[in-house]
């Protein structure tokens, strides 16, 4: 592609206090969209050497490459061995080249000695799409092109013509013989593997970093905002910084992770998309329907690898929020912050967020009790418990069983002073109720956007209604101060109720 570093920097010795060598905190910042950005801004921490260079025009974004503890002149060679594999991978996943190797497949429908780069990502693109149960999809460049060109006709195309298109594609097979190399699409599939490519093609030139920068403390590969990162045992890591305002302008809403060894991805649907007439449609195609989601989320993964945090991140902007973050906890070494169109969000237990002012932050955790019934017409309870401070203003939604406003309603106290006030928190907090049994919610100490509570004393709310049963509420002042356990009979429609407190280190490392 021709691309050209615009940025080159090279930082020396500074605070030798030890003789171990630490790792760079480099900050990276979001600007506006779900992908994470580089500022440029660079903090080195008891570190020898960095080399940092940002090449424009790759993969049509830029790409930053940052190598720590070598000499320039051995980062320099990396990196050009790290761009010339970024290019050679592009020759053959790009799906807006039409010399592309994955271009020349979808003309052909077949392929004779295919790269067994391309065979790979196809692999995984199918194996996605089945951990995934569909919500992951590369098969769908045919109503792409659909979108494509309602786009330029400012028409908006045919949604029964788009289901069947969609639905044709999921049916049809993909015949993959690796030893002979050997690919066959069956009508209508078209590949569009952009949900992933981004992400094979960081861990690919992440790999040829390493190989060619031997002895380095620290590597980062970014293209677009998705990135991949390592530091040596023992430090301190790289820490990225995301917006997550759904707007991208709320600063205060900013947060930061610290990866020492793993990826970042992030999607959304905000800043890229089709304008048909007055209407903005997501570039994002629910896999199912080939139609874009209705305000989805925009989501941050973090995973052991690239190319496995940019098809989770793909495939939760198709998901509602709940069950994204269900499905992200029975994934292996991945976490995930989920957010919804009015900026509440939705982290996975293991999500790792930097304290803005670290401190030992007071949390607690609660294990509650959906009630057993001898009846004959059992309806699951709809249950919401929410916490407030004293003056009983919102502090942060710990649960809502009931995805239906018109059942949520029944919990009249929530609905009163929450639910009615933004519907939008149904669409995206809400889960399904569930069975009788003993569940537990954690509060980490942040409000619903994510921020640190200064406040000492709330009100903890727990509320329960059935259909054709009761409907019972209780709240509970807690006091962070005066962490104490807290047991609380069963009433009613609400079982046995468990407070339990614990001080936690919110600052950690992936």
């Amino acid at each position: 592609m021709g691309a050209q570093p615009t940025q080159s920097s090279t930082q020396q010795p500074i605070n030798r206090v030890s003789k171990r060598r630490h790792l760079i905190a480099l900050v990276l910042s979001a600007l506006a969209g779900a992908a994470i950005f580089p500022t440029g801004h660079c903090d080195v921490e008891k570190n020898p050497e960095l080399t940092s260079k940002t090449y424009n025009g790759v993969l049509g974004t830029s790409m930053t490459l940052a190598v720590a503890g070598v000499s320039e002149a051995v980062a320099e060679r990396a990196m050009k061995e790290a761009l010339s594999e970024v290019d050679r991978l592009d020759a053959i996943v790009s799906h807006y080249r039409s010399d592309s190797e994955v271009s020349a497949l979808n003309l052909a429908r077949s392929a004779e000695n295919a790269s067994l780069e391309l065979i790979s990502v196809i692999e995984l693109c199918e194996d996605w799409r089945a951990r995934s149960a569909g919500h992951f999809s590369c098969r769908l460049g045919s109503v792409v092109e659909q979108w494509q060109k309602a786009s330029i006709e400012n028409q908006v195309p045919d949604r029964v013509q788009i289901r069947q298109a969609a639905r044709a594609a999921n049916r049809a097979n993909i015949d993959l013989d690796v030893e002979e190399q050997l690919i066959s699409l069956e009508q209508p599939i078209q590949l569009h593997v952009s949900g992933l490519a981004k992400g094979y093609i960081i861990d690919r030139a992440f790999e040829v970093l390493q190989s060619f920068a031997k002895g380095a403390e620290a590597l980062k590969v970014d293209i677009g905002g998705d990135g991949r990162y390592w530091a040596e045992p023992g430090s301190q890591g790289w820490q990225v910084q995301i917006s997550t305002d759904p707007l991208g302008n709320d600063i205060s809403r900013n947060t930061s992770i610290t990866i020492r060894d793993g990826a970042v991805a992030a999607s959304g649907h905000r800043d890229r998309g089709y304008r048909i007439g007055r209407r903005s449609f997501s570039h994002i195609l629910q896999p199912r329907d080939g139609w874009p989601p209705h305000q989805a989320p925009m989501a941050f993964v973090v995973s052991a690898e690239a190319v496995d945090a940019d098809a989770v991140a793909t495939a939760l902007a198709s998901m509602s929020p709940t069950a994204g973050a269900d499905w992200v906890n029975k994934l292996p070494e991945t976490e995930a912050l989920v957010i919804i169109s009015s900026g509440q969000r939705i982290a996975t237990p293991g999500w790792k967020q930097d304290s803005q002012q670290p401190h030992n932050t007071t949390f607690f955790a609660l294990e509650y009790e959906i009630p057993t019934f001898s009846i004959g017409r059992y309806r699951r309870p709809y249950v919401a418990i929410w916490i407030t401070n004293k003056d009983r203003k919102l502090v942060r939604n710990l649960l809502l069983l009931g995805e239906s406003e018109r059942w949520a309603k029944e919990n009249t106290n929530w609905w009163r002073e929450v639910g009615r006030r933004d519907t939008s928190i149904l669409d995206g907090l809400a889960r399904p109720t569930r069975r009788p049994g003993h569940y537990r919610v954690v509060w980490d100490g942040r409000d619903d956007f994510g921020q640190e509570v200064t406040q000492t004393e709330f009100i903890l709310h727990i509320e329960a209604a059935r259909e054709h049963g009761d409907a019972d509420y209780v709240k509970l002042k807690i006091d962070v101060n005066d962490p104490t356990e807290r047991l609380l009979d069963p009433d009613g429609e609400i079982g046995r109720i468990h407070l339990t407190w614990a001080g936690s280190e919110l600052r950690a490392a992936y």
